[in-house]
């Protein structure tokens, strides 16, 4: 958007957003906010269709790329945001792996030094599309 929505449609796409948000997270809004109880129904009503579309969507998974084109500014936003996510969190990536208590030769540490020197430079900031 080149302007902020007025008040009044911000407001509805924030409810929207928490409407898709439970829809995903296959959870109810709860008595937090009243005015979203009144939504349950709706979303009760959309679970079941929604575990069909993840489904069908995870199935397609399988079909061939035929047709279907990546633009290259998507591939390195998502490389961009890849590498950005594992070096910000390093420290809990080898954590995680020392609570593994993997040896300290072991491939998947090379492997993850490999990756992040491979990778440079990669751009700190995503690009507009």
């Amino acid at each position: 958007l080149e302007e902020a929505p007025l008040p009044t449609a911000q407001r509805q796409l924030i409810l929207l957003a928490k409407v898709l948000q439970n829809l995903a997270n296959d959870t109810l809004p709860g008595t937090k906010e009243a005015y979203m109880e009144r939504l349950n129904e709706f979303i009760t009503n959309n679970q079941e269709d929604l575990r069909h579309y993840f489904n069908r969507t995870l199935a397609a998974e399988n079909l061939p790329m035929v047709g279907r084109q990546i633009p290259a500014v998507a591939k390195e936003n998502g490389l961009c945001c890849l590498y950005n996510k594992i070096a910000q969190d390093r420290r809990k990536v080898d954590q995680r792996l020392q609570e593994q208590q993997l040896p300290e030769d072991h491939a998947i540490w090379r492997d993850l030094d490999d990756l992040l020197k491979e990778a440079q430079p990669i751009p700190r900031e995503i690009r507009p599309e």
